[in-house]
């Protein structure tokens, strides 16, 4: 059996998202996609991304074309963060920039500290930092100072 990959390790490769109007996408992740830490903007055809490297280096990213047809669904794009405090920076970054439907940040469960938020095309993304505990006992408060 393979080793668990390191905590800080690379966990996807990119999203592909949807969107109803490319113009104002651009614009919306051109604010903040430096919060989620892909802030090298490059267009391509009929695609947008927002990159964690800087093009042409592959690294993460996020990736959109414009579909007059778009209709969100319910999925939710989860993001790490490493501290409950990178998850407030992003998120007091998320409400300057305008984002739709911004809630928390908040503790949900098990120490899952996040904050969720839409694109105006309605594709849903959370920002989460998890305080592991082992127990995984929802009783027990989260560390001090995290």
């Amino acid at each position: 059996m393979n080793a668990p990959p390191e905590r800080n390790a690379r966990r996807f490769d990119h999203l592909d998202l949807r969107v109803g109007n490319r113009a104002e996408a651009r614009a919306f992740y051109g604010r903040v996609g430096p919060l989620l830490g892909f802030p090298y903007a490059e267009d391509a055809g009929d695609w947008t991304c927002f990159c964690a490297l800087p093009p042409p280096a592959v690294g993460e990213y996020l990736a959109f074309i414009e579909d007059p047809a778009h209709r969100p669904g319910r999925t939710c794009h989860a993001l790490w963060a490493e501290s409950r405090a990178a998850v407030d920076a992003i998120a007091a970054g998320l409400r300057a920039a305008g984002a739709p439907a911004l809630e928390g940040p908040a503790m949900y469960y098990w120490g899952h500290y996040a904050v969720y938020f839409e694109d105006p095309a309605g594709n849903r993304f959370e920002v989460c930092y998890r305080e592991f505990n082992h127990n995984f006992d929802p009783r027990i408060p989260p560390a001090a100072g995290s």
